[in-house]
């Protein structure tokens, strides 16, 4: 079975060295769409190669249309549980819905009185999809103890799904900085990841170098030996005019190199990192 990441050294370039992502987007000038950076990003990659821990291809949002040739896991942080059975049925690429909104009280930093029943509602709809290839896991939600709710709550309700889904059930979940205060990642979980930012793409390096010292230092010694991460690089682009309204320039055609130059590192880094399961990109526009 082949996993889809679109690698610049496989087809991309012609007999030439590779020489990076970065090289083959300058030959083909900044002007170019950012979804045709996702073409070039990952490349294919089949279990049992080098990169074989590389599994998950998903984004934030849900455009099967567009993203269909380059992912294998649909996000439901964008797609509703209607929206991962239909992308399943015109694509046959499964989905990782995400848990109800009355689970998890952000508002009140808690869970809702009937997180329990809603949850078990939420896993018998649930056991039938991961049965017949609709579904592989759940997204529990993005930056759930970041607004406030606490560790402890997270933790219940990670551990009440995968008693209720089993141990095939592929769970994962987005956090903040607010990690560093966790004595361990919930045991439950599968994955996780955190979403540093360089929010005007005026230093692609930077990002990486931030988000890999967090993980290096924060998350990796808090990960029980099954558990491993994903990466959410910010791949949207921000407006001109928005940066220098806080006196930042940021011309797209310098964005561009930015990204390049984040991606590039981004999968450098998770080609040769075991704990490094895929990415999760990012196309909140700013």
């Amino acid at each position: 079975m082949c996993f889809f990441f679109f690698q610049a050294e496989d087809g991309i370039r012609d007999a030439q060295e590779s020489r990076g992502l970065g090289d083959v987007y300058k030959r083909q000038g900044f002007g170019m769409s950012v979804r045709l950076l996702l073409v070039l990003l990952p490349g294919i990659a089949c279990l049992g190669s080098a990169s074989s821990h590389l599994k998950y291809m998903m984004f934030y949002d849900d455009d099967l249309p567009a993203q269909h040739e380059f992912i294998n896991v649909v996000s439901g942080d964008g797609a509703s549980i209607p929206d991962i059975i239909a992308d399943y049925q015109n694509y046959h690429i499964p989905g990782m819905p995400t848990l109800p909104s009355t689970v998890f009280d952000r508002s009140k930093h808690g869970l809702y009185p009937g997180w329990a029943q809603t949850t078990d509602e939420f896993i018998a709809t649930m056991l039938p999809l991961l049965a017949n290839g609709t579904a592989m896991g759940v997204f529990l939600g993005d930056e759930i103890c970041c607004s406030g709710v606490p560790l402890s709550n997270l933790t219940a309700v990670a551990d009440r799904l995968r008693t209720g889904l089993g141990q095939s059930a592929v769970l994962y979940t987005n956090e903040c900085s607010v990690m560093k205060d966790w004595p361990a990642v919930p045991f439950a979980l599968d994955y996780v990841s955190i979403d540093f930012y360089d929010g005007h793409n005026t230093d692609g390096a930077r990002e990486v170098a931030q988000n890999k010292q967090f993980y290096t230092e924060v998350i990796y010694p808090k990960l029980a030996p099954h558990q491993g991460v994903l990466f959410v690089p910010g791949i949207f682009a921000s407006d001109p005019a928005h940066c220098a309204r806080g006196n930042v320039s940021c011309p797209l055609d310098s964005q561009a190199e930015q990204i390049v130059t984040k991606l590039d590192g981004f999968f450098e880094w998770a080609k040769n990192d075991t704990r490094v399961a895929g990415f999760n990109l990012s196309l909140i526009h700013i």
